[in-house]
């Protein structure tokens, strides 16, 4: 395949998927602004955690803000996560596929979507403490996503190797 032509369709892909990336970042501050103003529901979103929801309408504004504070860590760490992959399709969109930021930031997904394990396993016990909730509920889903954070980690350390072998061989005569 010509490779103009093979970067020309990484660079339009990676255009699209940065509009996929802003699409939820702003979904995010939506449903952020919603929990917050919504004054009503008809009962059809409910905020909380498992058996001890309430409904959207019938909860105050204080414990509105409790439960965003409470999400607030793993809000901010979604936001890094799609803030990175956007520099990281930057990259790719400009033809820059296999180089050392690329590395770095792949990286940094994998260190973030660990910490996002954690706040996830954190999570019941911040929105108990801050909204009085009492039905406490942690899984296993965030020791699986604590893995997968590991696993992005050493791909982006291979690929760091790698970027590292591609420049040496270009220097090599």
């Amino acid at each position: 395949m010509n490779d103009t032509l093979h970067l020309a369709r990484i660079a339009l892909l990676s255009r699209r998927l940065r509009w996929v990336v802003w699409f939820v970042l702003g979904s995010i501050a939506i449903v952020t602004a919603a929990i917050l103003l919504l004054p009503s529901s008809g009962g059809a979103m409910s905020i909380g955690l498992g058996d001890d929801e309430a409904p959207l309408a019938a909860t105050s504004f204080g414990t509105r803000v409790a439960v965003l504070l409470a999400m607030t860590p793993a809000l901010l760490i979604w936001v890094g996560l799609l803030w990175r992959c956007d520099r990281l399709l930057r990259l790719y969109e400009r033809g820059v596929v296999l180089a050392r930021d690329n590395a770095i930031i792949i990286r940094e997904l994998g260190q973030l979507i660990m910490a996002l394990s954690v706040v996830r396993a954190l999570q019941p016990f911040l929105t108990s403490l801050f909204t009085g909730f009492d039905n406490l509920e942690v899984g296993v889903a965030p020791f699986g996503l604590f893995a997968i954070g590991v696993g992005v980690v050493v791909i982006g350390h291979v690929m760091s190797l790698g970027a590292e072998m591609a420049a040496e061989s270009e220097l090599t005569i």
